[in-house]
Protein backbone atom coordinates (compact mmCIF):
# COMPACT_ATOMS: atom_id res chain seq x y z
CA UNK A 1 0.00 0.00 0.00
CA UNK A 2 1.75 3.32 -0.88
CA UNK A 3 2.00 5.69 2.23
CA UNK A 4 2.02 9.24 2.23
CA UNK A 5 4.97 11.00 4.41
CA UNK A 6 4.04 14.23 5.95
CA UNK A 7 5.39 17.55 5.14
CA UNK A 8 3.69 20.44 7.16
CA UNK A 9 -0.27 21.47 8.55
CA UNK A 10 -0.47 23.45 5.15
CA UNK A 11 -1.91 26.67 6.54
CA UNK A 12 0.77 27.94 4.58
CA UNK A 13 2.25 27.65 1.71
CA UNK A 14 5.44 28.37 -0.18
CA UNK A 15 4.96 30.20 -3.32
CA UNK A 16 7.30 31.70 -6.15
CA UNK A 17 6.28 35.13 -7.76
CA UNK A 18 6.32 34.38 -11.49
CA UNK A 19 5.45 37.71 -12.28
CA UNK A 20 7.49 40.50 -13.05
CA UNK A 21 5.49 42.63 -10.39
CA UNK A 22 5.50 42.87 -6.09
CA UNK A 23 3.05 40.72 -4.75
CA UNK A 24 2.31 42.69 -1.59
CA UNK A 25 1.25 40.89 2.02
CA UNK A 26 -2.75 40.54 2.30
CA UNK A 27 -3.10 40.43 -1.50
CA UNK A 28 -5.81 38.01 -2.80
CA UNK A 29 -3.92 35.44 -5.41
CA UNK A 30 -6.29 33.81 -7.17
CA UNK A 31 -5.00 29.99 -7.61
CA UNK A 32 -7.47 29.12 -10.22
CA UNK A 33 -9.44 26.76 -8.57
CA UNK A 34 -9.89 28.74 -5.44
CA UNK A 35 -7.99 31.64 -3.38
CA UNK A 36 -4.76 32.47 -0.90
CA UNK A 37 -3.69 35.36 0.75
CA UNK A 38 -0.37 36.46 0.62
CA UNK A 39 1.51 36.24 4.24
CA UNK A 40 4.24 38.76 2.91
CA UNK A 41 5.25 40.91 0.30
CA UNK A 42 7.26 38.44 -2.79
CA UNK A 43 9.01 40.28 -4.83
CA UNK A 44 9.49 39.31 -8.69
CA UNK A 45 10.99 35.92 -8.89
CA UNK A 46 11.29 35.16 -4.96
CA UNK A 47 9.20 33.00 -3.02
CA UNK A 48 6.90 33.67 0.01
CA UNK A 49 4.15 32.68 2.03
CA UNK A 50 0.38 31.90 1.26
CA UNK A 51 -2.33 31.66 3.67
CA UNK A 52 -4.65 28.86 2.61
CA UNK A 53 -6.92 29.09 5.41
CA UNK A 54 -8.12 32.10 7.70
CA UNK A 55 -10.96 34.76 8.15
CA UNK A 56 -10.36 37.84 6.23
CA UNK A 57 -12.17 41.00 5.17
CA UNK A 58 -12.50 41.23 1.59
CA UNK A 59 -13.41 44.37 -0.54
CA UNK A 60 -17.16 42.86 -1.88
CA UNK A 61 -19.20 43.62 -4.44
CA UNK A 62 -21.40 46.68 -3.10
CA UNK A 63 -24.45 46.09 -5.29
CA UNK A 64 -25.08 42.61 -3.18
CA UNK A 65 -26.09 41.73 0.22
CA UNK A 66 -24.35 38.08 1.08
CA UNK A 67 -25.67 36.22 4.08
CA UNK A 68 -23.69 34.43 6.46
CA UNK A 69 -23.19 30.97 5.73
CA UNK A 70 -23.07 31.27 1.97
CA UNK A 71 -20.45 30.11 -0.68
CA UNK A 72 -18.61 32.98 -1.83
CA UNK A 73 -16.29 33.95 -4.84
CA UNK A 74 -13.66 36.05 -6.41
CA UNK A 75 -14.62 37.83 -9.40
CA UNK A 76 -12.53 39.36 -12.52
CA UNK A 77 -12.33 42.71 -10.60
CA UNK A 78 -11.09 41.20 -7.10
CA UNK A 79 -14.31 41.43 -5.51
CA UNK A 80 -16.33 38.84 -3.66
CA UNK A 81 -19.91 38.03 -5.05
CA UNK A 82 -22.39 35.12 -4.61
CA UNK A 83 -21.96 34.55 -8.64
CA UNK A 84 -20.36 31.58 -9.48
CA UNK A 85 -20.27 32.88 -12.84
CA UNK A 86 -18.67 29.17 -14.57
CA UNK A 87 -14.82 29.65 -15.64
CA UNK A 88 -14.61 33.21 -14.57
CA UNK A 89 -15.22 33.18 -10.80
CA UNK A 90 -13.34 31.42 -8.32
CA UNK A 91 -14.28 29.88 -4.91
CA UNK A 92 -13.23 32.16 -2.21
CA UNK A 93 -14.51 30.32 1.07
CA UNK A 94 -17.45 31.05 3.55
CA UNK A 95 -19.17 34.63 4.26
CA UNK A 96 -18.40 34.52 8.02
CA UNK A 97 -20.83 37.34 8.40
CA UNK A 98 -23.82 39.25 6.72
CA UNK A 99 -22.87 42.23 4.53
CA UNK A 100 -24.86 44.65 2.95
CA UNK A 101 -21.59 47.30 2.49
CA UNK A 102 -18.40 47.27 0.00
CA UNK A 103 -16.49 44.67 2.31
CA UNK A 104 -16.94 40.76 3.98
CA UNK A 105 -15.44 38.91 6.40
CA UNK A 106 -14.33 35.45 4.50
CA UNK A 107 -13.17 32.24 5.51
CA UNK A 108 -11.25 31.43 2.84
CA UNK A 109 -10.74 27.55 2.16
Amino acid sequence: MPKAIYIQKGDTIDFVNETEKLIESGEIINLSTRIAIAGCDINPKETGTLHLTGIYEMPKNENETINFGKFVYLNSDGKITLETAEGKNVLAGLAVETSQGTTIKVRIQ
